[in-house]
């Protein structure tokens, strides 16, 4: 019935695989994508040891799925692979993907995949199942929901001001293309340091490098969700735990209280419960954050 959404169960990793997972698993020396047309490829799994077991993959776990660091055994490269429970993936589902995929900018401000597959069950899984599998550039650094949890106090207001202008982007870059990203949090917000020797080529370049990560669940815009969030109310989510990580810090908070103020505000602009709201333009977005630099 026209844009209705049906609601249906949560596809979630079952306990005994999450279990196996946060043990580090055990996973064979290759992983073997089979891509949509018969074709396939092959991926080195980094940081096995002895026992293919992998120490920090537990840290990389989701809901529905898991990363593991991967090269490329035809370039070399290094690569992120995110693996899904491919129960959570129709083949028409699966297809619209890598249709959006193909809309994504090289240069787009969000990390976009280079390859989707199929993978099997690893030999040592402890429940049966395969898995979906999409490959993207590696990068080396922190999601900065793990900064604010674990290291709060290294969050300031030019990092802050970064991240939101980043986010921003993302989210009006996928507006112009008719896409969302349906699911924006600081755990998709990836946090590197630029190398020494590419700051000091470029001095008054940004310290830090910004990618938004994780399209599996990019959408049309038209397309119905049960989420109860959109992206503009979820950047304004964003917002309120970059605002409350810098207010909780007092020499941050007494030196800068117009920031936090404009911070405040816009979160609240966008996150009310009014029409306008959307009619934002892509030149006044930016205002409240050039404001409060």
């Amino acid at each position: 019935m026209g844009n209705e959404v049906v609601a249906r169960k949560r596809v979630e990793i079952p306990p005994r695989i999450r279990e196996w997972l946060k043990a580090g698993g055990q996973f064979p020396p290759q992983l073997t994508l089979k891509l949509h047309k018969g074709n396939s490829i092959d991926f080195e799994v980094l940081d096995r040891d002895g026992n293919g077991c992998i120490a920090d993959v537990g840290n990389r776990v989701g809901h529905k799925g898991f990363t593991l660091r991967v090269r490329n055994t035809l370039n070399n490269r290094i690569s992120a692979a995110k693996i899904c429970l491919i129960e959570d993936y129709t083949s028409g589902k699966l297809e619209e993907e890598m249709i959006l995929a193909s809309e994504i900018d090289d240069r787009a401000p969000v990390v976009n995949y280079e390859f989707v597959g199929a993978v099997d069950k690893f030999p040592d899984q402890p429940e049966d199942g395969r898995w979906l599998c999409f490959i993207s550039r590696w990068i080396d650094g922190e999601t900065l929901e793990h900064l604010l949890n674990h290291s709060p106090d290294t969050l300031h207001p030019e990092l802050a001001l970064l991240v939101l202008n980043k986010l921003l982007q993302a989210v009006l870059y996928l507006e112009q293309k008719g896409l969302k990203h349906d699911d924006l949090h600081l755990g998709n917000v990836m946090l590197s340091e630029r190398p020494a020797e590419v700051r000091a080529s470029d001095p008054t370049g940004d310290r830090y490098t910004i990618d938004i990560i994780d399209l599996g669940s990019m959408k049309r815009q038209d397309t119905p969700t049960a989420k109860v969030h959109d992206d503009r109310s979820s950047y304004a989510a964003c917002i309120a735990k970059i605002h409350n990580c810098l207010h909780q810090q007092r020499h941050i908070a007494a030196r800068y209280p117009a920031l936090l103020q404009r911070l405040f505000e816009f979160g609240q602009r966008l996150a009310e419960e009014d029409p306008s709201r959307q009619f934002l333009t892509l030149h006044s977005a930016f205002e409240p954050l050039d404001a409060a630099k």
